[in-house]
């Protein structure tokens, strides 16, 4: 059949309407898409902006618009946990998004192994992770978290700690007792270290005598530090030997008596075995 000039002429009007139709929606998906590319663009310069100027309201709004249109971005989300973590909410629940940010963000990394910055981000992820974990009793995940740590650098002092308070509150004082030795080596004058072994010892069995002789003898072998009598004093005091604590307390002040800390302790010990004594008569 055959369509008449007047036929053809509406068909051709018709296809050129819907032609125009068609590209008109083209264009405005494009320009769409190109305005919706630059508020996103915008969205992120501001929020990392804001992050660091320390505006953490203003991070959590532009950064939630960005993120909304791409996860992947290791740098905003790192940004926008830190941000998150620091704004709080009702039962911890900040803490509890802050977490589920920096846990994406690491399994970001964990399959771009390549990307910018790798090694930094993946350790401040984790660090992060360590950090939160504790502060909400997660001890499985705080455990991982350490050990990934400890993965990137053995002598990672946080994760140790973290480590040894695990197995010391769960009482798993063979696990707790490398680890507390390990953070002696890497922190010899921290004296909360040396505590803290004491404490292994002690859920080990070991006699008070052993772990005293123990005490003094880190003290016999750093002259000048006053510290370690103190602790050996206090231990000493802690399991009720008032005679022991004393000589020992003399030593501290022997080679310490510069150090208000020592002083401190001494005077606080001091008080705590005078009341004592006036108990005991």
């Amino acid at each position: 059949m055959r369509l008449s000039t007047r036929s053809r002429r509406r068909l051709i009007v018709l296809g050129s309407i819907c032609a125009t139709l068609v590209v008109g929606l083209l264009v405005f998906k494009y320009v769409r898409g190109v305005v919706q590319d630059q508020l996103v663009a915008e969205a992120r310069a501001d929020g990392l902006a804001a992050y660091v100027r320390g505006d953490d309201e203003a991070t959590l709004d532009r950064l939630s618009y960005f993120i909304q249109h791409d996860k992947r971005d290791v740098e905003v989300l790192l940004a926008f946990a830190d941000a998150r973590r620091r704004v709080t909410k009702v039962n911890n629940e900040h803490l509890l998004e802050a977490v589920g940010y920096y846990a994406h963000a690491l399994r970001v990394l964990d399959a771009d192994p390549g990307g910018a910055d790798h090694a930094a981000r993946t350790r401040l992820a984790l660090e992060s992770l360590l950090d939160l974990r504790g502060r909400l009793g997660h001890r499985v995940e705080m455990l991982i978290a350490a050990d990934r740590l400890l993965d990137l650098k053995p002598d990672h002092v946080a994760a140790l700690r973290a480590k040894a308070s695990l197995f010391v509150a769960e009482r798993r004082f063979a696990e707790a007792r490398p680890v507390a030795e390990r953070l002696i080596e890497v922190e010899p004058e921290q004296i909360g270290w040396r505590h803290l072994r004491l404490e292994v010892m002690r859920g080990e069995g070991a006699s008070e005598d052993e772990i005293l002789r123990t005490a003094v003898d880190w003290a016999e072998h750093v002259p000048g530090d006053g510290r370690f009598y103190m602790l050996a004093a206090a231990w000493a005091a802690e399991q009720g030997h008032p005679d022991r604590a004393r000589p020992l307390i003399e030593q501290a002040a022997a080679r310490g008596a510069g150090d208000i800390d020592v002083l401190g302790q001494m005077v606080a010990l001091l008080d705590l075995l005078g009341r004592s004594a006036l108990a005991g008569e």
